[in-house]
């Protein structure tokens, strides 16, 4: 297994070589078919790039704070839609 965890790192890869061995284990803990690991192994790649391309853009950015919507004060302008802004959030 370590010498797959290198090899997926040497081609840029890192985010399946970190995630391989606990998805073997799951694959085996239950009877996982050999499409539906690969397929588990690649989102786990996809969704890694996704978090680093979100962390380079927002460094990039410069803000000056991280604000998210789950912090947001609604009380400070009333006559903004609580409801709607978090249906369309979802």
């Amino acid at each position: 297994m370590e010498q797959l965890q290198y090899q997926l790192k040497t081609i840029r890869l890192s985010a399946m070589a970190a995630a391989l061995p606990v998805r073997l284990q799951e694959a085996k803990a239950n009877d996982l078919p050999h499409l539906e690991f690969l397929s588990v192994l690649i989102n786990d790649e996809l969704e890694k790039r996704k978090e680093r391309l979100l962390n380079r853009r927002l460094k990039a950015a410069r803000f000056t704070e991280l604000k998210t919507i789950d912090t947001f004060n609604f009380s400070f302008n009333p006559s903004i839609n609580k409801k709607l802004i978090m249906e369309l959030y979802s």
